[in-house]
């Protein structure tokens, strides 16, 4: 395990990089988690309670490396919610929209993302339902990517002028550590 990298590494790249492409400027960072709707794996208990994912490949490429980096990002949620960060979730259901918008222009493409959302959903589902779920999810990741982006400004400001100084290299050490602790984490 890499425990002086964490990477947000996203679940669904293309979707992402499709709002970022065509929506200049957007809110969303990555697409965040999978799998929390049933199904998948075990990969890791928080404060007792399963965590699940069905596809972990995209957060990194050692199976330890990448339960850890799933599991900072509901960590990094679950602590923006307590701290208080705010979603904007009209901007995340406009930029949802706006690639629905895009990839219905597109039916091949538009009909691999729903099989890549029934991958990570579950079949059965209704079109609509599909894409709310991973509404929700953009606004999990949205609040994750608040908190990771206040403590690095708090890194930054006090480390900012040590040339040695790297963000994404010390936030085990400094702040991802206490949040395993914390919430009493246990990666299967």
């Amino acid at each position: 395990m890499k425990n002086n990298k964490i990477l947000i590494i996203p679940l669904l790249l293309l979707m992402a990089a499709l709002l970022l492409l065509f929506q200049p400027g957007g809110r969303l960072w990555q697409s965040f988690s999978a799998g929390r709707y049933g199904g998948g794996q075990v990969i890791a208990t928080i404060n007792g309670e399963e965590l699940c994912r069905r596809d972990l490949s995209l957060y990194g490429s050692e199976p330890q490396e990448a339960r850890l980096n799933c599991v900072m990002q509901e960590l990094l949620y679950r602590e923006a919610v307590k701290q208080g960060f705010t979603p904007h979730r009209e901007q995340v259901a406009a930029d949802l929209r706006q690639l629905r918008q895009v990839l219905a222009a597109d039916p091949v493409n538009y009909g691999l993302m729903l099989e890549e959302l029934a991958a990570i959903y579950g079949p059965g589902l209704g079109e609509d339902e599909y894409w709310s779920r991973y509404e929700d999810e953009l606004v999990r990741l949205e609040l994750a990517r608040q908190y990771w982006d206040s403590l690095e400004a708090a890194y930054l400001q006090e480390h900012g002028d040590d040339p040695g100084a790297d963000f994404q290299r010390d936030f085990m050490q400094l702040y991802g550590n206490d949040l395993l602790q914390k919430y009493r984490v246990v990666i299967k």
